[in-house]
């Protein structure tokens, strides 16, 4: 098990490391990606990895209703602030945003696992 909370660690901190390895290599911001953007769907497959192995149920119900909930509140602020809807717009914003909920959600949960297990 403590092998297990080893690498719980070293995902939080390898995975931008590889992100932004990935994106300086293959030279990726003539595209418009940052490392953000390769960190993001890492960060939510490992959530759910994670919190399969050391819980008795995924998160994945969790971060799901939380990203939906980002999409329902963005959508809501576009729509408010300039009576039309880019999709385009919103894809980079909800993306980024995601970025910033699955990165806080992994912490919180490795946190846990060294405050429950």
């Amino acid at each position: 098990m403590i092998l297990y909370k080893f690498f719980a660690i070293a995902f939080l901190i390898l995975t931008p490391i590889f992100a932004f390895i990935i994106h300086s290599f293959f030279s990726l911001k003539y595209l418009g990606l940052n490392f953000a953007d390769l960190t993001f769907p890492l960060y939510f497959i490992e959530v759910v990895a994670v919190s399969a192995r050391f819980f008795t149920h995924s998160f994945l119900p969790y971060i799901t209703i939380l990203l939906s909930l980002a999409a329902i509140i963005i959508t809501i602020q576009m729509l408010r602030k300039t009576q039309s809807f880019k999709f385009k717009r919103f894809l980079k914003l909800f993306w980024r945003i995601s970025f910033f909920i699955t990165s806080f959600f992994y912490l919180g949960t490795v946190i846990l696992i060294f405050i429950i297990s």
